[in-house]
C-alpha cells in the first residue's frame, strides 16, 4: 500500500510540474513574473526561521527553473538570490510557486 502511495504522489507530482513547464513554454519569453502579493513564504527548521520570496519560472536549455530569494528569520535583513530547477521543490513549495503566478 505504502508504495502504490508513494508511486501516485510522483506520478501526480510530475504531471503538476509538466503542466507549470507548459503554461511557461505559452508565454512570451518563455517567463512567468511571480506576483509580489503576499510573497513571503516561511520554512522552520532546527535552526530557525527561513523566509523565502519566489521571483519568477522561466525555462531554459527545455528545463523549468525558478529565481528566488531567501534569507534567515521573518524579516531578514539581507536576502541571498538563487536559481534551481523547478523539480527540486517540495510539493508545499510547488503549492505556494503556483498561487503567485498571475
Amino acid at each position: 500500500m505504502k508504495k502504490q502511495l508513494l508511486k501516485f504522489f510522483e506520478e501526480n507530482r510530475n504531471k503538476i510540474i509538466n503542466e507549470i513547464f507548459k503554461c511557461v513554454e505559452q508565454k512570451q519569453g518563455k517567463q512567468i513574473i511571480l506576483s509580489d502579493y503576499d510573497a513571503k513564504d516561511y520554512k522552520a527548521n532546527d535552526e530557525g526561521v527561513i523566509t523565502q520570496i519566489y521571483k519568477r519560472l522561466f525555462i531554459k536549455n527545455k528545463e523549468l527553473f525558478v529565481d528566488y530569494e531567501f534569507g534567515e528569520g521573518y524579516e531578514p535583513c539581507e536576502y541571498e538570490k538563487v536559481t534551481e530547477l523547478l523539480e527540486r521543490f517540495s510539493m508545499d513549495e510547488i503549492y505556494e510557486i503556483i498561487k503567485r503566478i498571475e
